[in-house]
């Protein structure tokens, strides 16, 4: 039996069996993905609420500091976070290779953070506005925000971001524990995470924050749309919302499997791994998919 038939079209139980190993896998990914942007939104969160009780002044700047430096200690995965001010004024503090920065500017010139504060105001929950490019910290970012209310009165907004290429690295150390080839996309056409981006892509900048599918050297991602892919047997009539296919691909089978995952922006997220026949043939079959 050819290797990628056998892998394909096993006896009954062991379709089962697969199905069920590859919806948990997938969904351990998505599990850790979401503890990972979790803390981003919680930090967002308390640090609104916690200005809105008036336990944080933000009239003392260096209590403001304070507590931003004490969130971002508290989540390691959160790249920075900024308070804006409804009138006009902001306050950041960051991680950097030098460690953490803080930046003060009296008079906000980003059209885009204008934009936010004024579009806040009538969010009552966390909002994940999308992929945006750190121009001073050369690479993109997701970003949400909480808007802030003290009795009654509208202060401005508070921001965390996550590092695509921090969020690159969770990848890559999935991929390591479990062998298979993890991605995260940024709708069906863009990469949010991968392991070849747990460092800078050159090519990436504000006009493109994140690369295309055929551009960050994995080939079998890069056709994971190909109008070639084949629908998956075993993943006919299941209840889950796994999706996947298979593709003849370089003299072998690649066989993908993702969720479309929503609430983190205006794109949906397809959070998934693909495994190649070769590597998941006889006791590399077994371990990968039959523990």
């Amino acid at each position: 039996v050819a290797r990628g038939d056998r892998f394909l079209r096993p006896e009954k139980n062991t379709f089962s069996l697969i199905r069920h190993t590859a919806e948990i896998t997938v969904e351990s990914l998505v599990d850790e993905i979401a503890v990972h942007l979790g803390a981003a939104r919680e930090q967002s969160r308390f640090l609104a609420e916690a200005i809105g009780r008036g336990d944080i002044d933000i009239a003392d700047r260096s209590k403001l500091i304070h507590a931003m430096f004490g969130s971002l200690a508290a989540a390691p995965q959160v790249g920075g976070i900024a308070f804006f001010s409804v009138d006009g004024w902001s306050q950041r503090v960051g991680r950097s290779a030098d460690g953490i920065v803080e930046l003060f500017q009296e008079a906000e010139a980003n059209l885009v953070i204008d934009r936010l504060v004024k579009d806040m105001r009538d969010r009552s929950s966390p909002y994940w506005g999308g992929i945006f490019w750190a121009d001073s910290l050369d690479e993109p970012y997701l970003t949400v925000s909480s808007a802030v209310f003290r009795d009654g009165n509208y202060l401005g907004v508070v921001s965390s971001i996550v590092s695509v290429q921090v969020l690159s690295h969770y990848v890559d150390d999935f991929q390591l524990q479990t062998g298979l080839h993890a991605f995260v996309l940024y709708g069906s056409r863009h990469v949010l995470a991968h392991p070849a981006m747990t460092t800078a892509i050159a090519s990436l900048g504000p006009d493109k924050p994140l690369p295309r599918l055929d551009e960050v050297g994995d080939p079998y991602l890069a056709e994971l749309w190909a109008e070639d892919r084949e629908a998956l047997g075993l993943l006919e009539g299941a209840s889950s919302s796994l999706l996947g296919h298979m593709r003849n691909l370089d003299d072998d089978q690649v066989y993908y499997f993702y969720r479309v995952v929503g609430g983190y922006g205006p794109q949906q997220f397809y959070i998934g791994l693909y495994a190649l026949a070769s590597e998941t043939d006889g006791a590399e079959f077994d371990r990968l998919f039959l523990r």
